[in-house]
């Protein structure tokens, strides 16, 4: 992020705002990934860390209005698996987008970095378990005037042009902690109703009555070096403005404190007869065992703690500096 110092993107924008970073230049694309700020797409896809690459293939139809955002400037698309390296570069060459994850040696590196820098999740960091933080290393590689409709991510992203240049327009944020994204642009019907699900679940009385006003946008362009640092819940949408186009973005996230809370309160039930007990689909039984369960689940919270759920690292009590004794749980 240099000229910009850690600790004032982490005070002033992390998880608050959009900021760029520019001035890397084609010296700060070419640290990243070599090969890709060369323009090397078959070097990104032969190398991928996905085990399918993924071609985002126009349509040409008319993109769906999003309450609250101004109609987009790309056509409809269709997100297709593509098996062999060969058919996806085909693809790519006929002017279609193709999405994968980086080869894993840059994948770990960079997240396992940010991860530790940002404090995201329960350390030990990165597949350290579902406490820990997570996160991957995507890689586009899109022709002249493909456009990316709008969209949101539940991620924290930093996403950085390795090679040409993108049109991004940034709406102001409209979810504080998304549990899902609202990416259209997928064709597959699961996706789009996980998302529906979510949404559902996260709204509150204040949203269902903020009003669908359109947000403010912002146009940047991102030239090769720049960086483009997004927080989760913030709707954008991508053009590309050359045919030789080559971005890589850093996805993180962090288990949510119902997920943090819940797994230290499943550890302790585990330790209870109602706890182990199996379900049946004999309904008295069922009804009494979640009785059961419930009341000990009940008992169980109010005895709950920070010094029971945090990993040991973390225990130090705020007040004397002290580490606690109890160390019986995660």
């Amino acid at each position: 992020l240099h000229p910009l110092s850690k600790d004032d993107f982490l005070r002033r924008h992390f998880r608050q705002r959009c900021v760029v970073i520019r001035g890397g230049g084609a010296e700060r694309a070419a640290t990243l990934f070599p090969a890709a700020s060369a323009g090397d797409v078959e070097e990104v896809v032969e190398n991928t860390a996905s085990e399918r690459v993924m071609a985002w293939v126009r349509t040409g139809g008319t993109v769906r209005a999003m309450d609250g955002l101004p109609p987009s400037r790309g056509t409809t698309a269709r997100s297709i698996d593509i098996d062999d390296s060969r058919s996806a570069l085909a693809l790519h060459q006929a002017g279609h987008a193709l999405y994968c994850r980086a080869p894993p040696a840059i994948e770990e590196t960079l997240v396992n970095a940010l991860l530790k820098e940002t404090s995201l999740g329960l350390p030990p960091l990165r597949d350290a378990g579902p406490l820990a933080g997570r996160g991957e290393v995507e890689m586009f590689c899109a022709r002249k005037g493909h456009v990316t409709a709008w969209h949101s991510d539940f991620q924290e992203n930093f996403t950085v042009q390795l090679r040409g240049r993108k049109r991004w327009r940034l709406a102001h944020r409209r979810e504080a902690h998304p549990l899902r994204g609202e990416t259209p642009h997928f064709a597959d019907d699961s996706v789009l109703w996980d998302q529906a699900k979510s949404r559902a679940l996260g709204e509150t009385i204040q949203s269902r009555k903020r009003p669908r006003a359109a947000p403010g946008v912002e146009e940047v362009i991102l030239d090769a070096g720049d960086v483009l640092y997004f927080p989760a819940g913030v709707f954008h949408e991508v053009e590309s403005l050359d045919d030789d186009n080559i971005s890589l973005n850093i996805s993180l996230m962090a288990p949510t404190t119902a997920e943090v809370i819940c797994s230290a309160l499943r550890h302790r039930l585990l330790r209870t007869d109602a706890g182990r007990a199996r379900v049946t689909t004999d309904t008295v039984g069922l009804y009494e065992n979640l009785i059961h369960a419930l009341a000990s689940a009940r008992d169980e919270l109010k005895e709950l703690s920070p010094s029971h759920i945090l990993p040991g690292a973390l225990r130090e009590s705020p007040g004397d500096g002290n580490m606690s004794e109890d160390s019986d749980d995660e």
